[in-house]
C-alpha cells in the first residue's frame, strides 16, 4: 500500500478481494487507506455500509510534499485535442454543404439515382453524428478531469453516470447528480444533439425539374459573312455575295422551320393590317431551350409595311416587238419587253427607291408590282390573292411557251409601296466598317465617330429579303405565294406583299445561322430532359445547429485540454477507468498508467465470482488470476 506522503496520483492497491466495511467519516477519509478505498467502492450486495454522501476523490490531498495543479502547469496539447481539431473540419464542412445546398437550390441527382445520394446523406449523418457524440463525450472527461485533478470530491452516482456509454440516456437520467452545470450542460448538449441529428434525412427532397446541359449551337459568322476586305467597285458596299447565294439555296430547307417559329427565335405579329414584323435571334439555339443566365444572343427585327399605289400599264409595239411601259403610283417606273413580261403564271418586279448613289440598304422602300395573264374567271391567277384585288390593265403580248409567236392576253396587275423600320440588340462581335456617305434609308444604328455597327451592316447590307434565283428585280409568282401563306385569299396587295416581305426577310434573316462555311458554334446552357433534383429543406436548419454547437463545443473544450496538459491523460472517464482507479484492477499486475487496451488486455486473464464467505457468513465478488473456466 502507498504510503500518504509519497502515495502515486492513482493508486490501484493490491486487492483480490472485496468485502463489507464499516461507514467512514468524511472528515477522516484517507484515500490512501485501503480500508477506506474498500469503503468507497463497496461492491457487496448484502449490507454495505456506506457513508451518507458517499465521495469519490481522485488525486490526493497535498500532506507535504508539492503536486503542481492547474496553476502553474505547462500547457501541453494532448492527441485527442488534435484530433478535435480534425473533427470539427469535417463538422464545420457538413454545415458549409448544409448552407450551400440552402442557397444554391436544388442539385442535380448522380446518375439520376437516389441510392447514391441517400448512401451519402447516411454515411456524412452518421459520421457527423459519431463525431459529435465523441466531442461531448471528451467534453464530459475533460470537465471531470479538472474538477478530479483540483481534489474535489463527488458524488459517485454522478461519476457512474458520467461513466456511460456516448448517447445513454442515464446520463440524462442522473443529470441532478452532476457537480456542476457545466457537466450536466454537457450532457444535456450530448442527448439533443442525438435527437436533432435524426432529422438529417428528412431535410431532403427529391423534386423533378427541367434538366441542363452545355451544347454548342451554330450562328452566323458575322466577319467572315460581311468582311470588308473583299469589298471592291465590283461588289460594292455590301456583304460577300458567296453567302448571299448560298443563302438562297439554303433558305428552302428551313421553311417549315422558320414558319414553327423554332421555339421562339423567329416571332412573328402583325401590327396593323398592312403593318408586318419578325424578330429573328441568330443562332440556332431556341429560345424555350435556353437559360437566362445565357448571354443574350444577336437578334434583329423589322417591320415592314405596304400601301396600294396606282398602277397602269401602256402598250407599245405589236408581237414580239411589244413594249410595255409601267406607270406606278403616277410615275413611268420601268418598260418590259414581252420577254420580261409573265407567261402562264404571274410575277412580281422588285424596284428600289434610293436618292443617291450611295450604298443602298436591301430595308431602304421599295414599289412592289404584280402582274398576271387574266383567265377572265373572276379570280387573280395568283394564290392568296383575290380577284378583287388587282386591276385589269388591258391586253398585251405574252411569251406562251409552247407557243411559236407571242400571244395577245389581257393583263391583270397590282402594286403597293413599302418601306421598312428596324433594330437590332443583343450581343454582337466589336467589328465596324468604315461609314460611308449617304442620303440613303439606312436602319438601326446610325454612323458614330466615322464608322457603323457590324449590327448595321449585316442588317442594311447582308443576305436579306430581296434575293431570288431567277433574276436581280422579279420573282416567280408562286414563290411569292408560298412564303407568304395566307391561308384566306387577301382583298388587299399592300397587306398581301407585306406578309411576304416579312416572312421572306424572317426565311433569309434565320437561314444565315445554317450557311456552310458562314458559321460559327456558339456554347449556350439550355434546358434538357426532366431530370431528378434534390433540395435542401428548412429542417436541415436543425441539425446543422446541433453541429455548430459541437463545434463551439470542441474549442471550448481544446482551450481546457491546453490548460491541463499531461494531467489530461491521467483520467478517461469510462467504466474501465474507474475499475482502474479504484484499485480493483488486480494491482500487482497492472501499474497505475495503464491504458485501456491494457487493462482490456488484463482483463482477459483473470476471472470473477459472486460467492459466499465462511467467516462473515456473506456474498462478495472475488477476482481470480485466471479465468475461471480454467
Amino acid at each position: 500500500m502507498a504510503s500518504s506522503s509519497a502515495g502515486p496520483p492513482n493508486p490501484i492497491p493490491d486487492v483480490s478481494q472485496f468485502q463489507e466495511s464499516q461507514p467512514i467519516i468524511d472528515e477522516d477519509f484517507n484515500p490512501y487507506h485501503s480500508a477506506h478505498i474498500e469503503a468507497g467502492v463497496n461492491w457487496t450486495t448484502d449490507k454495505a455500509e456506506y457513508p451518507p454522501t458517499p465521495f469519490l476523490p481522485y488525486y490526493p490531498r497535498n500532506t507535504g510534499q508539492a503536486e503542481p495543479f492547474l496553476h502553474g502547469a505547462t500547457r501541453h496539447m494532448p492527441q485527442d485535442g488534435k484530433y478535435l481539431g480534425l473533427a470539427c473540419l469535417y463538422l464545420m464542412s457538413c454545415v458549409a454543404v448544409v448552407w450551400w445546398m440552402m442557397i444554391g437550390g436544388p442539385k442535380l441527382v448522380p446518375h439520376q439515382d437516389t441510392r447514391i445520394t441517400n448512401i451519402i446523406i447516411s454515411i456524412a449523418s452518421k459520421g457527423a453524428l459519431g463525431l459529435g457524440l465523441w466531442i461531448v463525450t471528451l467534453r464530459l472527461r475533460v470537465q471531470w478531469t479538472h474538477i478530479l485533478v483540483s481534489e474535489e470530491r463527488v458524488q459517485l452516482r454522478s461519476l457512474l453516470a458520467a461513466c456511460g456509454k456516448e448517447g445513454s440516456f442515464s446520463r440524462i437520467r442522473h443529470i441532478h447528480t452532476s457537480p456542476t452545470r457545466g457537466i450536466a450542460l454537457t450532457a444535456a448538449i450530448g442527448a439533443v444533439v442525438t435527437i436533432l441529428m435524426t432529422s438529417t434525412s428528412a431535410g431532403f427532397k427529391y423534386i423533378v425539374l427541367p434538366g441542363t446541359a452545355i451544347q454548342e449551337y451554330s450562328g452566323p459568322d458575322f466577319v467572315s459573312i460581311c468582311n470588308y476586305s473583299l469589298l471592291n467597285s465590283t461588289t460594292g458596299y455590301f456583304c460577300t455575295g458567296t453567302a448571299n447565294a448560298v443563302t438562297v439555296n439554303t433558305e428552302w430547307n428551313y421553311i417549315d422551320l422558320v414558319s414553327s417559329g423554332d421555339g421562339g427565335n423567329v416571332v412573328r405579329s402583325n401590327r396593323t393590317s398592312s403593318t408586318m414584323s419578325a424578330n429573328v435571334t441568330l443562332t440556332s439555339a431556341p429560345a424555350n431551350l435556353r437559360l437566362p443566365t445565357n448571354p443574350t444572343p444577336p437578334w434583329a427585327a423589322i417591320d415592314v409595311s405596304c400601301r396600294n399605289v396606282a398602277l397602269s400599264l401602256s402598250v407599245l409595239g405589236n408581237g414580239s416587238s411589244t413594249t410595255n411601259v409601267l406607270f406606278v403610283d403616277n410615275r413611268q417606273l420601268d418598260t418590259l419587253t414581252v420577254a420580261e413580261m409573265p407567261s402562264w403564271s404571274s410575277q412580281v418586279q422588285l424596284y428600289q427607291q434610293v436618292n443617291d448613289t450611295g450604298p443602298a440598304s436591301s430595308l431602304c422602300p421599295w414599289y412592289i408590282v404584280m402582274l398576271a395573264r387574266d383567265l377572265d374567271d373572276g379570280g387573280a391567277n395568283m394564290q392568296g390573292l383575290s380577284g378583287s384585288a388587282v386591276t385589269y390593265l388591258g391586253n398585251s403580248f405574252l411569251d406562251l411557251h409552247g407557243y411559236s409567236a407571242p400571244v395577245l392576253q389581257g393583263i391583270l396587275g397590282a402594286a403597293a409601296y413599302c418601306n421598312f423600320s428596324g433594330s437590332t440588340g443583343g450581343t454582337w462581335p466589336s467589328v465596324t466598317w468604315p461609314a460611308r456617305t449617304t442620303a440613303n434609308v439606312v436602319i438601326g444604328k446610325g454612323p458614330y465617330n466615322g464608322v457603323i455597327d457590324i449590327s448595321t451592316v449585316f442588317l442594311n447590307y447582308g443576305p436579306s429579303w430581296q434575293y431570288n434565283p431567277v433574276s436581280a428585280n422579279s420573282l416567280p409568282g408562286g414563290s411569292v405565294s408560298y412564303i407568304a401563306n395566307v391561308t384566306t385569299a387577301a382583298d388587299n396587295f399592300g397587306d398581301f406583299i407585306a406578309m411576304y416581305m416579312r416572312n421572306q426577310w424572317a426565311l433569309m434573316m434565320y437561314t444565315n445561322n445554317f450557311i456552310g462555311g458562314f458559321v460559327t458554334n456558339t456554347p449556350y446552357r439550355i434546358k434538357t430532359q426532366p431530370q431528378l433534383y434534390i433540395q435542401a429543406t428548412k429542417i436541415l436548419v436543425a441539425p446543422a445547429l446541433a453541429l455548430g454547437v459541437c463545434v463551439l463545443c470542441a474549442f471550448v473544450c481544446m482551450s481546457t485540454m491546453l490548460t491541463l496538459g499531461a494531467r489530461y491523460d491521467l483520467v478517461d472517464i469510462a467504466p474501465w477507468w474507474l475499475m482502474k482507479a479504484t484499485g480493483v484492477a488486480h494491482g500487482m499486475e497492472l501499474g497505475r498508467e495503464t491504458n485501456k487496451l491494457a487493462f482490456e488486455t488484463w482483463s482477459n486473464t483473470v476471472g470473477c465470482v459472486y460467492d459466499g464467505v465462511s467467516d462473515a457468513g456473506t456474498r462478495q465478488l472475488r477476482v481470480t488470476p485466471r479465468p475461471l473456466s480454467e
